[in-house]
């Protein structure tokens, strides 16, 4: 009888145990949408058809996003600022600015941000853990792409965005949220 209790109690601590850890690794979804919503900075390796190129992204006011291009040499120091109704570019002598309406869905940096916003949104969004990562699934607003965010659940730091049926992938690095 002892061994029956015993062995019962074992099981019970380790079921316990178990349910306690996944408590930890699925942060609730408005934590997460929270934590998007947070100034950050990275470096970004990006993935789109036949094109690579790095750059640095600055997140900083919601509907305020600073991209930056180190690579390739043609888009070298290419910055593209986005707000809510402005998408600003400069580049070596051209400055230019338009509506994010007229920009196209299929742009590496409309693709990124496009994405990273969907991701804020509360609902529409998937959130699963799977393999030690967060992963956030859902479609982005304007062209109703499946995109799937990796995100490190123990910092918050995001790992990396993929948008298949564009062919998009960006990889993030020096990932830094920005105190305000």
């Amino acid at each position: 009888m002892k061994k029956i209790i015993a062995v019962l109690i074992t099981v019970f601590i380790v079921a316990a145990s178990f349910t306690g850890c996944s408590k930890k690794q699925n942060m609730p979804k408005s934590n997460i949408t929270d934590e998007l919503t947070k100034p950050f900075e990275s470096t970004v390796a990006i993935k789109y058809k036949d094109i690579d190129a790095t750059a640095k992204i600055a997140k900083q006011a919601p509907g305020y996003c600073k991209i930056t291009f180190d690579s390739p040499e043609t888009l070298k120091d290419m910055a593209i600022e986005f707000t809510v109704d402005k998408v600003k570019i400069d580049y070596k002598k051209l400055h230019t600015s338009f509506k994010p309406s007229s920009l196209p869905g299929s742009a590496v940096s409309k693709l990124l941000v496009s994405a990273i916003d969907s991701a804020t949104q509360k609902d529409g969004v998937r959130v699963q853990y799977k393999d030690d990562v967060l992963l956030l699934k859902g479609e982005m607003e304007e062209n109703n792409a499946e995109f799937i965010l990796r995100i490190d659940p123990k910092n918050g730091n995001l790992i990396r965005l993929s948008v298949p049926s564009d062919e998009f992938e960006a990889e993030f690095s020096n990932f830094v949220f920005i105190a305000q």
